[in-house]
This record gives structure tokens, sequence and C-alpha cells, in this order.
């Protein structure tokens, strides 16, 4: 069985995506789509049970926050991608208060001076993540992971408003 080739689309730089192999176990990806075919039969009709009332299946609550991690990381490249054809996020339009808020979060406001680049920073801090908790097995790379996770989602948290296209 091949993998997905969708999966890797906008996840191109996770490690722990980039690296799977076509007969991993679906735990690892919140797609159980990339082991179906291996699944037995019943567990496929709980599965698309859970699709069609949920929208989603247990395999994503496994790891609640490096689905929640896979997740942003990917809607914000495709929102860049696909939304930068019809918004210009590069307009730098940043009030005071707004520029405030994002220096609070940790944002470097002289750095990253408009709403593509600070959308482009998340997702180095999660590919940062990433490969700490990929490529260790270290306690404090687990804790430096979470941190930039959690540093991600708080930018995020202030770039809410302007994520949308």
């Amino acid at each position: 069985m091949q993998k997905n080739p969708n999966i890797n689309k906008y996840n191109k730089e996770l490690k722990s995506i980039r690296n799977l192999k076509p007969d991993e176990d679906a735990t690892c990806v919140p797609n159980p789509k990339n082991d179906y075919l291996k699944m037995s039969k019943k567990r496929r009709k709980q599965l698309d049970s859970q699709i069609r009332r949920f929208g989603f299946t247990d395999c994503e609550t496994w790891d609640l926050g490096y689905t929640s991690c896979v997740w942003l990381y990917s809607h914000i490249k495709m929102m860049l991608d696909i939304g930068g054809k019809v918004v210009n996020f590069e307009w730098d339009w940043w009030d005071d208060n707004f520029r405030q808020k994002l220096q609070a979060a940790g944002v470097d406001t002289d750095k990253y001076t408009n709403d593509k680049m600070v959308f482009e920073y998340i997702c180095e801090l999660l590919e940062v993540a990433d490969s700490l908790n990929y490529d260790s097995e270290s306690f404090d790379a687990d804790i430096r992971a979470f941190e930039l996770e959690r540093k991600a989602f708080t930018i995020y948290g202030v770039m809410l408003p302007r994520a949308w296209w």
C-alpha cells in the first residue's frame, strides 16, 4: 500500500509525517486512511461510522496535541498557498495595539512585519517542535517541543482574526 500523497502536500516539512512507512500504524498520523486497507472490516466500519457521525475518528484523539499541531501547520500552509492568490498577506496594515499583542505573544515585530511572515513563523516553530519530538527520546527535548508548540498556538491566538481570505 502506498502512502496517501495528499498527506504530505502541506505537511512535507514535518519529519514525523515525512518519514512514515506505508505499513506503519495509523496512530502516527491523524488520518486513518493511511493504513485503512490493512484494518479489519469491523474497524473500517467503525471508523466510517465515526467520520459520518463526528467528521473525524478516534485516531485523532489519541494524541490531541500532535493532531492539533499537524492541523494548524497544514491549514496555515494551505491558507498561505491558496489564499495568497486572493489576498495579499504581505500587506503591512498593523496598528500599534495589534503590534503590542504580537510582541506580548513573543513575536519580534521588527523582524516579522506582516501577516505572511508571522504565519510562516508559526509553521517554523511547529517544524522545530516536530523535529525535537521525532529525533529525541529526551525529556528535555519534549519540554522544549511543548514550549514551542505552546508559543505557536499563543501567536496563532493573536493572529486568529487575520486568518481568513
